[in-house]
């Protein structure tokens, strides 16, 4: 009798296996949304990255021919295959240069927006037209003619530049994640989601944030 009860084995009763059902579930309501906000944000990079090779490309041709370009093709500006942001020069896109699923690019000259990749943009593709309710302010610099979109180009030794990034990085279609990169320093006025703040020249600000407003 005295070996058989050392035999017996206690186990989970079903009211512990419950509750450590219920931690786990508990965690992963934390954990997993935290996870996909990280995950959307470190997509970031790329559109500050090529915001900035924009903007260092747009100064190099600016030095060689006293004038900023508002054409990608003509800049010589091309970021890698797979872009999950569109990038404009223009308000409105005259030229677009494609990006489809079958690793082809678009051969449009004047370029002014490059297109999201199909193959990787989630729910949007071409370039979208900015519609956060932002305002940029910039301060213009003397004897420079100054802008007044987030993307704008005006030519000739008193010209300067801005352009945009944006692109769909979350689960949802509701707001875009953009950018927007400029030769002026500039001030970002949000109405919603994030507070007032400057941006210096030839550094990405953000006028939409795609993971924390909406």
């Amino acid at each position: 009798m005295k070996l058989l009860k050392q035999a017996v084995k206690k186990g989970f009763t079903l009211i512990e296996l419950m509750i450590v059902v219920a931690i786990i579930g508990i965690l992963a309501a934390i954990a997993i949304p935290n996870f996909l906000k990280f995950q959307a944000r470190s997509k970031t990079g790329e559109v500050k990255a090529n915001l900035k090779s924009l903007y260092t490309t747009q100064k190099s041709f600016f030095n060689e021919h006293d004038t900023y370009v508002a054409t990608f093709d003509v800049l010589g500006f091309s970021p890698e295959k797979g872009n999950r942001y569109a990038y404009k020069l223009k308000d409105t896109c005259t030229n677009h240069q494609t990006r489809d699923s079958t690793g082809v690019l678009g051969t449009a000259t004047g370029v002014d927006c490059i297109d999201i990749d199909d193959m990787k943009g989630t729910g949007v593709t071409g370039a979208p037209t900015v519609t956060a309710t932002t305002t940029v302010t910039y301060a213009v610099e003397p004897g420079h003619t100054g802008l007044t979109s987030q993307e704008a180009v005006t030519t000739g030794p008193s010209g300067d530049f801005a352009a945009v990034g944006l692109g769909n990085i979350d689960t949802e279609t509701t707001g875009l994640d953009t950018w927007f990169i400029s030769s002026q320093t500039s001030t970002i006025t949000v109405t919603s989601c994030a507070p007032v703040k400057d941006t210096p020249e030839g550094n990405p600000g953000q006028i939409y944030d795609d993971v924390g407003c909406d």
